[in-house]
């Protein structure tokens, strides 16, 4: 439902997402493992499989990949699969 779950505002202007990203209480939130998110689990298609994923916010290149941040890979020297990956991963976050 495109609900705003936790917002942090107030950073200066002349710094980059990733550094406002780095100094945030949800980044600290997150590394300290204290916003509750589920553990990984069966996506509802996959029947019979022990295959788990975890849970994970989309971000864009600014931040850095955890096991609960995704996002597309660097734009350079990108395999066709990258690039198809990159591609639905932007319309999906849109």
């Amino acid at each position: 439902d495109y609900k705003f779950l936790f917002l942090e505002v107030g950073g200066q202007g002349r710094l980059s997402d990733g550094a406002i990203w780095n100094s945030s209480r949800m980044k600290t939130h997150l590394d300290n493992n204290s916003l509750h998110i589920p553990g990984p689990s069966k996506l509802p298609k996959m029947r019979g499989s022990s295959f788990r994923l975890p849970h994970y916010f989309a971000a864009d290149d600014a931040f850095g990949m955890t096991e609960n941040i995704m996002k597309p890979y660097s734009a350079k020297d990108l395999t066709q699969a990258q690039r198809v990956f990159n591609y639905r991963y932007s319309i999906s976050v849109t």
